[in-house]
């Protein structure tokens, strides 16, 4: 049979397509059955023939593009715009090179152009009014020698514009500029294509079992790899580069092409001196870095490869079936997944010389050991952990008032809290403080700008000098493959001591995952937390939780797979007083999460973390936060003092939460604390001017009501004179002398003695004057009379009539 397609489907074959497949005689539409679209199967050698031999042999021929293949389809007449369409798209993302084109028109302009693209990218159908994007899932191309139903013949234009009878070899295509694959696919993957799991090493023993894959590269291997080099020897990216390289390689290795061991080996010794240049432009590997990222590159392509498998495996370089020539190179019996096939034996050449005999005695019952690199799922070696070489490290970042730190480094850390709690300022504390102890930070906003954070630093008195150290990021785009260079060149070369991550809501909403799928939650702790941690730094990330306490658990707000992407200590935040601009908020602080435990054992009860104090001046605008202890914890007096400020902040709480005029036995239920001690602590609200004391006994007790809130940290933060002009990133509260007892003595021991509520003063305070607001009022008495009967004002009981011997 003679027709285009009978008389060229050899030649294309040869050139490096896969995909040639008949049309009707005259027509564009209309091929076989099962050979287009997503799901359709890539013709062999004998398909082809068959059709040759066949009907279809008399028919036109199309090519269903290669997987790593995009044709631009631009239709520019009878009143059609594809060529303003196409100018358009070269004004946003750049001028096209020069490329191969099919067309049957004289326009100059319609046709479809044709570039090399990575694979598994999720193209679109179309690139705008008349110009269509066909792909191997999408369309085919009509070309040379078919006739267009109006009598014309396709040809091929050349790149520089010449009409060719020369077939292009798709490993010889200008590839697609990095702008227009970002442009069209955003980074995404084509989510219907299925991925394998195999390690590393069941990757390394597929490569070396494919037919012919130590032998020598046949022609289409040999273009393929010669076309890798020149482009990892240019500007672009390396790790594209070898990327695709990669799994081109494998991929025509998976076709029956031979000689796929060369062809990688030849990319990785070009990619590893790319990427280890002191020289290069981007960022220099440590040949360590470089050999794990090739390793990763090329599992990925395998595990690619083998679930999309063409189902050929033929080789048709020579244009003979390669069962005739490679039939021989399947692995031996017992070769399997793991262990690499028995090496073919050298065919005799008997003009040669015989060689030596092997003067290493052997022992066939005791074969040579084979060695190869193990994977993550042999036995760790536990040497270095057991000399104390891997230490678990303590937290290092987030400094308490008391120098204690909440956060890991090289661990995923996180700050959780409802909208508008200050959680980022809880963050920016941290940053202010590795930033003024000489660190460096990166931060990654998915939520402010770079104004509004380094506005906030600057609030915080962090100096411009130190600004120079922080590295800001904030994308709006997915995280494409160029995309995750650019961050992995930055992260190799900052090395930060923190990575704040503000909005991991929106983080994850930005990179396409659902927030309540577990599944998604766990993608982007793998394409983005660890990553960040395994830079080296803190990774601290900000989450939202429920804003209704009912529907809050464990963790931030969505999957429940959140909460175990963080390996190191998760704070989350607890609003008691609001903050703003001339206010001073506070924030009760607690463990949500800590795997290593060493935050819980610097917190009360394992959980308190402590009172976080912001101020703000509302002048200047400047603001002061700090994280002061949960408790006091010198021995003797000061220990008791430290307990009963904690239960005048619990008495303060009940009293703020419950309605007024509470009696001190209601109290002390509440809080199940002795009645005695409710009652000293509560003389001491009232006179500090925290609580109002009604005169009236209602039964036999005296009710209470709230005037303003009581906190431990009032007392421990109060501002020293010499604090005054401090750097405010400083931590507020740097004690610069010993926190005394501030009332040091019982109530009834103070009236014996004569003193006040205390003669200890606080800072910046005078002595006995425990409010601030002045000279306070006379203790009240311990006794008082009323309708002719004594009552203790403490307790309030009732203890018996006035004028009674004691």
């Amino acid at each position: 049979m003679t027709g285009p397609y009978a008389s060229a489907y050899d030649a294309y074959r040869r050139a490096g397509w896969t995909g040639v497949i008949p049309l009707p005689a005259r027509k564009k539409k209309h091929p076989p059955s099962g050979v287009t679209g997503d799901n359709g199967h890539w013709p062999s050698y004998a398909d082809c023939q068959a059709w040759a031999d066949g009907p279809e042999g008399a028919g036109n021929i199309a090519l269903r593009l290669s997987r790593h293949v995009l044709g631009i389809d631009v239709d520019n007449y009878d009143g059609k715009t594809g060529a303003t369409t196409l100018a358009d798209a070269e004004q946003r993302w750049g001028t096209l090179p020069p490329t191969w084109r099919t067309t049957s028109r004289d326009d100059g302009t319609s046709g479809i152009r044709l570039f090399r693209i990575p694979e598994n990218l999720a193209w679109p159908g179309e690139l705008g009014p008349d110009v269509e994007l066909i792909h191997a899932g999408y369309r085919y191309a009509v070309v040379w020698p078919s006739i267009h139903p109006e009598g014309r013949t396709y040809r091929w234009i050349s790149p520089d514009g010449l009409t060719s009878t020369t077939i292009p070899d798709p490993d010889q295509l200008p590839p697609l500029p990095q702008t227009w694959v970002d442009g069209l696919t955003g980074g995404r993957e084509h989510t219907t294509t299925p991925r394998n799991t195999l390690a590393d090493d069941a990757a390394r023993a597929w490569i070396i079992t494919r037919p012919g894959a130590t032998t020598e590269p046949c022609a289409r291997q040999a273009r393929a790899t010669q076309q890798a080099l020149v482009e990892l020897a240019g500007p672009g990216s390396a790790h594209n580069a070898a990327r695709d390289a990669a799994l081109r390689a494998i991929r025509l290795a998976d076709e029956g092409h031979a000689g796929l061991v060369g062809a990688l080996t030849a990319v990785h010794k070009a990619f590893i001196a790319n990427v280890t240049n002191p020289h290069r432009a981007g960022t220099v590997r440590f040949p360590r870095q470089a050999e794990a990222e090739w390793t990763a590159l090329v599992t990925s392509a395998v595990n690619l490869v083998t679930a999309t498998s063409s189902g050929s495996s033929t080789c048709d370089c020579s244009g003979q079936l390669t069962g005739l020539i490679v039939s021989g190179a399947y692995p031996t019996a017992g070769a399997t997944a793991l262990t690499p096939p028995t090496p073919l034996p050298t065919p005799p050449n008997p003009a040669a010389t015989p060689p030596a005999p092997d003067p290493t005695p052997t022992n066939p019952a005791s074969p040579a050991p084979q060695t190869r690199s193990r994977t993550s799922w042999w036995p760790r070696n536990l040497a270095p952990v057991l000399d104390g070489q891997e230490d678990e490290p303590g937290p290092a970042v987030l400094a308490r008032a008391d120098g204690a730190h909440l956060f890991y480094t090289g661990k995923v850390n996180a700050i959780l809290g409802e909208s508008e709690s200050g959680k980022t300022w809880i963050l920016l504390l941290a940053v202010a403080q590795t930033l003024a102890d000489g660190g460096t930070v990166t931060y990654l906003d998915f939520e402010d700008t770079a104004a509004g954070i380094v506005g906030r630093l600057r609030a915080l008195g962090v100096p411009d000098t130190h600004l120079t150290r922080l590295h800001y990021i904030g994308p709006d785009e997915t995280l494409h493959a160029t995309a995750s260079d650019d961050l992995r060149e930055h992260l190799d070369a900052a090395q930060s001591t923190l990575v704040a991550l503000d909005g991991v809501n929106a983080a994850m909403t930005l990179l396409g995952l659902d927030l309540e799928k577990n599944k998604d939650a766990t993608s982007f702790a793998q394409l983005l937390l660890k990553p960040l941690a395994a830079a080296g730094g803190a990774v601290v990330m900000v989450d939202h939780v429920p804003k209704h306490k009912d529907n809050r658990g464990k963790g931030g707000i969505g999957a429940q797979a959140k909460r175990a992407m963080m390996d190191g200590c998760a704070i989350s935040v607890e609003v008691v007083e609001p903050f703003g601009r001339g206010m001073t908020g506070r924030l009760r602080i607690f463990v949500d999460k800590d795997r290593p435990g060493h935050v819980r054992a610097v917190s009360k009860e394992a959980k308190y973390v402590g009172m976080a104090v912001l101020t703000s001046d509302a002048e200047t605008g400047a603001v002061t936060v700090a994280i002061h202890p949960p408790d006091i914890t010198t021995p003797g007096a000061d220990k008791a003092a430290g307990d009963r400020m904690m239960l005048m902040e619990a008495i303060s709480d009940h009293l703020f939460e419950n309605p007024p005029k509470t009696s001190v036995n209601g109290i002390s239920l509440a809080l199940s604390r002795r009645k005695e001690d409710v009652a000293a602590a509560l003389d001491e609200l009232v006179d500090r001017g925290y609580v109002d004391r009604d005169g009236t006994p209602q039964g036999r007790g005296f009710a209470h009501t709230l005037i303003r809130r009581y906190f431990v940290a009032d007392d421990i933060a109060t501002p020293h004179p010499s604090d005054q002009g401090r750097n405010h990133s400083e931590p507020l509260g740097t004690t610069r002398e010993p926190l005394g007892n501030h009332s040091g003595t019982t109530r009834a021991e103070s009236r014996a003695s004569g003193s006040g509520s205390g003669d200890t003063p606080r800072r910046g305070v005078s002595p006995g004057n425990h409010s601030g607001r002045g000279t306070p009022e006379p203790p009240e008495p311990a006794t008082i009379v009323i309708d002719g009967r004594v009552i203790d004002t403490r307790t309030g009981e009732d203890l018996g009539p006035a004028g009674a011997p004691e």
